[in-house]
């Protein structure tokens, strides 16, 4: 990082990490082989100054460079069966338009559906027992009296005499060791009065 480029002159460079890429374009002529560096030394000696060739115009070099770039021209214009990008991309276009103007279409036949007038058959069904229900309902209603509803006040005092008779019975003497009732016993008609 401290070095510059014009200190690197005549100088001895040891690559220890690089990376030869080639530069592939549409004409021949303007393809290129390049280094990468990613880690190198300098070292302290210096040598004569030299002119230098490009390497890229050494015979074996132009061969490997026509090489590939015909590999990649068959590849650019070989029949794809995978879509290209440009061509999904168009793809999915056509698509959102097409889904766009089902919206449209949706929204203009809710437009249309409101403006008409609503018949009897636009109408929710009802069921059965709705339907019954609004039949029924010009009709009287049915009506229980209170005197059926509520238990007078004297027949009351008899089923709650009635009630503690049979919680007494249950604890009287009259039964046998065996939890069987003596014939006789009260508490029978209390319980089948209860």
């Amino acid at each position: 990082l401290q070095l510059r480029l014009s200190s690197l002159n005549c100088r001895i460079i040891v690559l220890q990490k690089y990376t030869v890429c080639f530069q592939d374009e549409a004409r021949l002529e303007d393809c290129e082989f390049y280094l990468t560096a990613q880690q190198f030394i300098v070292l302290p000696m210096q040598r004569q100054r030299m002119e230098s060739s490009d390497g890229n115009q050494d015979p074996s070099v132009l061969k490997k460079i026509k090489e590939l770039w015909l590999k990649n021209l068959a590849v650019r214009n070989a029949p794809s069966s995978e879509p290209s990008v440009s061509q999904l991309i168009d793809a999915i276009g056509q698509n959102q338009l097409e889904i766009l103007k089902e919206n449209a279409e949706e929204c203009l036949d809710l437009w249309n559906s409101k403006e008409k007038p609503v018949t009897v058959e636009d109408e929710v069904p009802v069921t059965q027992w709705e339907a019954e229900r609004k039949k029924e309902q010009g009709e009287d209603v049915f009506m229980v009296p209170v005197s059926a509803l509520v238990i007078p006040p004297e027949e009351e005092a008899v089923v709650c005499d009635s009630s503690e008779a049979a919680s007494a019975g249950q604890a009287a003497p009259g039964k046998s060791s065996d939890d069987r009732t003596v014939p006789g016993d009260p508490s029978v008609v209390s319980q089948t009065s209860c």
